[in-house]
C-alpha cells in the first residue's frame, strides 16, 4: 500500500480585498486521520469564530479509519466521505460513508477492496446531475471512479483505472468543468510511470487520458485537483519533477490539447505542492507549497496567469504550525480557513483562519491529544445551516462571486447554467432580484443601498449561497 510522503504547509494569506465579517449561520466540518478513542480519527465541526468545537464521530476498524480526504455535503442534508483504511473489505481498503448531522447517524455505504479500487484518499464532489462522484486510490486495476446516488445511497463503480494506460492513484477530488466532464490527475502510472491528467464523462462513462507526465523536467506525481481559471486553461501542480525536482505549476487547454509548464518550484518559491491552485478571480490563483519559502515550512503563493507571475504571499514557520494535508477554503464571510496537520500546544494540529484584510492568522482550535483526534487532513467545508448547501471550491456548480466587497456590481461565475436561477436577498430576507443565469459568467447589478446581500444560486437539486458586501 502506498503511504503519503511527508507533506508540509501552513498559514494562508489574503485572497482578494474583502470586508471581514462572519456569517455565523454556517459551520465548518472536517476530519482527523488519527487520534480519538480508537486512535483511528474523528469527524468534527466548529463555528467560524472558533466556538462550539464538537466531535460527532469516532472512527474505528469497522467504520473505516485514517480519513485523509474531504467531506461532501449533499442536497439531502447528509455528509459523505471516504476513508483510506478499515471496513470489512477483503483486503480492508477503506470505506465510503454517510453521516446525518440531524440524527448523528453514521452509515457505511461501501467497503472498498482490491476489486472495487479501494483506499479512499480524496472524498467526493456533487455533480451537476445530483450524484456524488469520487475516486479510489489503488486496487488491482489502479483505482476507480465511482458515483453515489444520495437519494438512495446506492454506490456504482463507473470506471476501473488501468494503471499502465489511464494512470493510478487519484489523491484529490475531481473537478466538474463547464463542458460537463470531470477533470483530475492520477499520481502514478501512465506511459512514463509519472502520473496522468485525465477527464471523465459522467453521461457516457467515457474516460480520456489527456496528458502523460514525463517524470523529469515536465513534472512527476501530480496530487492536487486542477482548477479552471478565467483564461479558459486548467492549472495544476506536481509534487516532484521540474528543474529542481521540487515540482512544477502547469496549465492545460482542453480545446487545443496543449500542455505547458509555467513555473518550476525551487525551494525559494516553494517546494513540493500537494494541492492544486484555487481560483480567486478571473486572473488570480492561490495555492500552497508544502516546503520551502521564506519561513522554511512551506508557503502560500499568488499566481497571476496573464503575466505568469508567482510570488510568495505568506511564508510559514514550524512554530506557527505546518504540514497541511489539505488546501485553504474561502469562507462565505471572506476569510480563509484551513487545517494544519501538526502544530499547536500538543502538536496535534490546528484549525486556523486568515483575515484577508490584515493578513493575520488566528488559531481557532488546537487539537488535544485524546478523544478530539489529531493530524487533521483534507479540506474544511462550510455548510449553511439554513440550506445544507455546500460552500466549497470544488462544489459542482463552481459558483463564485467577485469582487467582494463591491461598489454595486459583481461578476457571477458558475460551471453549469442548465436551469440555473439566481436570487439576491437583503438582510431582511426580502428578494430584491431574481433572474435566470444563461452564461458561465454574468454581470449582476446589486442594489445601491449599502449592506450585506445574500446571493442564492439554484441549479437542479442544489442551492448554493454566497454573501456579498456592498460598500
Amino acid at each position: 500500500m502506498f503511504m503519503s510522503p511527508f507533506r508540509l504547509t501552513f498559514v494562508i494569506t489574503a485572497y482578494c480585498t474583502f470586508t471581514f465579517s462572519h456569517a455565523q449561520s454556517t459551520t465548518l466540518w472536517g476530519m482527523t486521520a488519527t487520534g480519538g478513542t480508537s486512535n483511528k480519527g474523528t469527524i468534527f465541526h466548529i463555528d467560524p469564530d472558533g466556538t462550539d468545537f464538537t466531535v460527532v464521530h469516532q472512527f474505528d476498524d469497522a467504520s473505516g479509519w485514517n480519513a485523509e480526504g474531504t467531506l461532501c455535503a449533499a442536497p439531502n442534508g447528509k455528509l459523505y466521505g471516504t476513508t483510506l483504511l478499515g471496513g470489512s473489505g477483503s483486503p480492508a481498503q477503506g470505506t465510503l460513508f454517510s453521516f446525518d448531522p440531524t440524527t448523528s447517524t453514521y452509515s457505511v455505504l461501501q467497503n472498498f477492496d482490491g476489486t472495487t479500487g479501494g483506499n479512499g484518499y480524496s472524498g467526493m464532489v456533487l455533480g451537476n446531475d445530483g450524484l456524488l462522484y469520487g475516486a479510489g486510490f489503488v486496487g488491482s486495476s489502479g483505482g476507480s471512479i465511482f458515483s453515489v446516488d444520495p437519494a438512495t445511497d446506492s454506490y456504482t463503480n463507473r470506471h476501473l483505472m488501468d494503471a499502465a494506460t489511464d494512470g493510478s492513484g487519484i489523491n484529490d477530488r475531481l473537478f466538474q468543468a463547464p463542458d460537463g466532464w470531470f477533470y483530475g490527475v492520477a499520481a502514478f502510472g501512465g506511459a512514463n510511470q509519472a502520473g496522468t491528467l485525465f477527464r471523465f464523462d459522467p453521461t457516457t462513462d467515457t474516460f480520456e487520458k489527456l496528458h502523460d507526465f514525463d517524470g523529469g523536467l515536465g513534472g512527476s506525481i501530480p496530487y492536487g485537483t486542477p482548477c479552471l481559471a478565467g483564461d479558459g486553461w486548467f492549472y495544476g501542480t506536481t509534487w516532484e519533477g521540474g528543474t529542481s525536482d521540487k515540482g512544477i505549476l502547469f496549465r492545460y487547454n482542453a480545446i487545443t490539447d496543449v500542455f505547458q509548464k509555467m513555473k518550476d518550484f525551487n525551494g525559494v518559491n516553494g517546494e513540493s505542492p500537494w494541492g492544486g491552485p484555487i481560483v480567486a478571480g478571473p486572473d488570480l490563483l492561490f495555492g500552497t507549497a508544502a516546503l520551502g519559502g521564506s519561513g522554511g515550512a512551506g508557503l502560500i503563493y499568488r499566481y497571476v496567469p496573464s503575466t505568469n507571475t508567482l510570488t510568495e504571499e505568506f511564508g510559514c514557520t514550524f512554530a506557527e504550525g505546518g504540514t497541511l494535508f489539505g488546501n485553504v477554503m474561502l469562507g462565505s464571510d471572506g476569510a480563509l480557513y484551513g487545517l494544519a496537520s501538526f502544530g499547536g500546544s500538543t502538536f496535534g494540529g490546528t484549525v486556523y483562519r486568515i483575515d484577508p484584510v490584515t493578513h493575520v492568522q488566528t488559531t481557532l482550535h488546537e487539537f488535544l491529544i485524546g478523544t478530539e483526534g489529531n493530524s487533521p487532513r483534507g479540506d474544511l467545508i462550510e455548510v449553511d445551516a439554513g440550506t445544507t448547501g455546500l460552500i466549497d471550491r470544488n462544489e459542482g456548480t463552481g459558483f463564485q462571486v467577485y469582487p467582494n466587497p463591491t461598489k454595486g456590481s459583481v461578476m457571477v461565475t458558475t460551471a453549469h447554467i442548465a436551469h440555473a436561477q439566481l436570487s439576491v436577498m437583503n438582510v431582511l430576507g426580502q428578494v430584491v432580484q431574481d433572474r435566470a443565469i444563461t452564461a458561465t459568467m454574468t454581470s449582476v447589478e446589486l442594489p445601491a443601498v449599502k449592506g450585506i446581500y445574500t446571493l442564492k444560486l439554484r441549479t437542479g437539486s442544489k442551492l448554493i449561497t454566497r454573501r456579498v458586501v456592498v460598500e
